[in-house]
């Protein structure tokens, strides 16, 4: 599988916006990465990725606590629209809720993940 080449980073926490990135850059330097502060704005981009540039991310790192509009409700609202497409979206989070775990299912979340996002979790990521 080809590695992803237009990333959205998901995550309110701007340390963690930065080092992902960075980290994101380094693994695939030829990756595109856009960063969304929550759910509401990550729907803003995919929308406009799709209508504008016909594009949709090839990956979604997505933080399940957020202001705005969290991780379930943003899966939720991406479920119900029309830009639900190839996008592996992986959940990365702090939360072990077990609720939030099913909720994100429910809605077709890809995978899983429990913060902080090692080099090493983010390689196999990214050649998954």
């Amino acid at each position: 599988m080809k590695r992803p080449d237009f990333i959205l980073l998901v995550d309110d926490d701007q340390i963690t916006n930065y080092l992902t990135q960075r980290l994101l850059t380094r693994l695939n330097p030829s990756a595109t990465v856009r960063i969304a502060n929550n759910g509401e704005e990550a729907l803003r981009i995919i929308k406009e990725t799709a209508d504008v540039d016909h594009i949709s991310p090839d990956l979604i790192l997505l933080d399940v606590n957020m202001p705005v509009m969290n991780g379930i409700e943003f899966m939720s609202a991406l479920t119900e629209s029309d830009y639900r497409d190839h996008s592996r979206i992986v959940a990365v989070t702090t939360s072990s809720n077990k609720n939030d775990f099913a909720a994100l299912r429910k809605y077709g979340i890809d995978e899983i993940i429990l913060k902080p996002l090692t080099p090493s979790r983010m390689a196999e990521l990214m050649a998954e």
